[in-house]
C-alpha cells in the first residue's frame, strides 16, 4: 500500500477490530459502516432491526421481508430477552418467543438478500417463490443462538424453518415439501392472514 508502512496498516487493522461496528452492503454503492443501527436496504424489501439477546458480547439480528414499498410495521418494536449466555433455560425462552411471534421464521446463515451458504439461499428462494412474507435470523451473528436452535429443535443443521411456531425442517425437507405442494398448503393460512392484514391497513 503506497504511503503506508506494513506496521501502520497492521496497527490500523487491529484498531478496527476493537471497534464494535458492522459492515452492511448498500445496494449499488460501497459498503456502509453502521454502529449498532437499524438498516433499511435501498430496494425496500428488507428491514433489519436488532432483536437483542443481551449476552455480554453478541447480538442476534432478525430481518423481515415485505412485499411492497416500505417496511412491515409488525416488526417495528424491538423485543428484548435478558439471559445469561450459559443459561439454557433463558435461551430456550428466547427462541420459543421468537418462533411464537413470527408466523414464518427462517434460521439461516446470512440474510435472504446475502445468504452465506447454498442451503440457506435455496430455502429463502423457495419462500420467495411461495410469495409469503417471512422473517429470518442470522445464526452467524450469534454463536449461542446457532447452537441453541439446534438443541431447541433437536435438528443438527442450518437452515431451519418454523411456521406458526412449529418446526418444519431443513433444506431437504422444505425442498421436498415445495415440490409436492405440501409447503404451499402449510403456508396458505399464513398467506391468507397476511392478505387480510394488508387489506385492512
Amino acid at each position: 500500500m503506497r504511503g503506508y508502512s506494513a506496521k501502520t496498516v497492521l496497527t490500523c487493522s487491529r484498531a478496527a477490530l476493537r471497534t464494535n461496528v458492522r459492515l452492511f452492503p448498500r445496494v449499488g454503492s460501497n459498503p456502509k459502516v453502521s454502529i449498532k443501527a437499524p438498516m433499511v436496504c435501498r430496494n425496500h424489501l428488507f428491514e433489519i432491526k436488532p432483536i437483542q439477546l443481551q449476552t455480554q458480547m453478541q447480538q442476534c439480528y432478525f430481518s423481515s421481508r415485505v412485499n411492497g414499498d416500505g417496511s412491515d410495521s409488525d416488526f417495528a418494536p424491538e423485543s428484548k430477552v435478558k439471559t445469561d449466555p450459559n443459561d439454557e433455560d433463558g435461551m430456550k425462552k428466547f427462541l420459543k418467543s421468537a418462533v411464537d411471534n413470527h408466523d414464518v421464521l427462517l434460521f439461516m446463515k446470512g440474510s435472504p438478500e446475502a445468504p452465506q451458504c447454498g442451503f440457506s439461499a435455496k430455502v429463502s428462494q423457495i419462500l420467495r417463490a411461495e410469495n409469503v412474507d417471512f422473517s429470518s435470523a442470522d445464526v452467524l451473528a450469534n454463536p449461542e443462538v446457532r447452537e441453541g436452535i439446534k438443541a431447541f429443535s433437536d435438528w443438527p443443521t442450518i437452515p431451519q424453518l418454523y411456521v406458526q411456531g412449529e418446526f418444519v425442517g431443513g433444506c431437504d425437507i422444505v425442498s421436498d415439501m415445495y415440490e409436492t405442494g405440501e409447503l404451499s398448503e402449510l403456508l396458505e393460512p399464513v398467506k391468507q392472514k397476511q392478505k387480510e392484514a394488508k387489506s385492512e391497513s
